[in-house]
């Protein structure tokens, strides 16, 4: 079995046994989740490059997430190994109210004679996922000049994030590093 069917399987396992054991009467006022076998799927293959493409629209109204994956890169030294280039994904499927809210903002329209800085934003690397595993990447509305929204990025931060993958890329060495800018 391939390392990525191993990793599926496991996963379907997993939410096969989180299913299970949320079967069953819950406590009155108590929130018990249940995430969809499509959707832990979805989550499972979102690839990072997903996370990066480019946004083309915002949030359709009829589009109900239930999961934000996100991906990131991140430099750190293994002793007597140098310096290495990791890529993190990970996962949020609860508390996205804040986050949600916030991109389904419209966005400001700026007027033809306003005076704009040149400044370009880069989109925080995000994508969601709804209950039926479909996967969008929708952008983030926007104020005057193109500046994102900062409550869309606030929120996004603050997403109880669950690590998924943590997959060593690059080896940088120090020597190629040192006295650079």
């Amino acid at each position: 079995m391939t390392p990525s069917r191993w990793t599926h399987s496991l996963l379907a396992g997993v939410a096969l046994v989180a299913i299970g054991c949320s079967v069953g009467r819950a406590n009155p006022g108590s929130h018990v989740r249940v995430r969809a076998l499509e959707t832990v799927a979805a989550i499972a293959n979102v690839s990072c490059r997903a996370t990066t493409a480019k946004a083309t629209m915002p949030l359709p109204a009829d589009f109900r997430p239930v999961a934000v994956v996100r991906c990131y890169q991140k430099a750190r030294g293994i002793n007597g190994r140098g310096l290495w280039r990791f890529d993190v994904k990970q996962r949020a499927d609860h508390g996205l109210g804040k986050f949600i809210a916030a991109l389904r903002r419209p966005s400001v329209v700026t007027p033809g004679n306003a005076l704009c800085p040149a400044i370009g934003y880069l989109d925080p690397s995000f994508v969601l996922i709804d209950r039926a595993g479909r996967v969008i990447r929708p952008s983030l509305p926007v104020m005057e000049c193109g500046q994102p929204f900062p409550a869309a990025i606030t929120a996004l931060e603050h997403l109880p994030w669950v690590t998924i993958s943590v997959r060593r890329t690059v080896h940088r060495h120090a020597s190629r590093t040192c006295g650079r800018l």
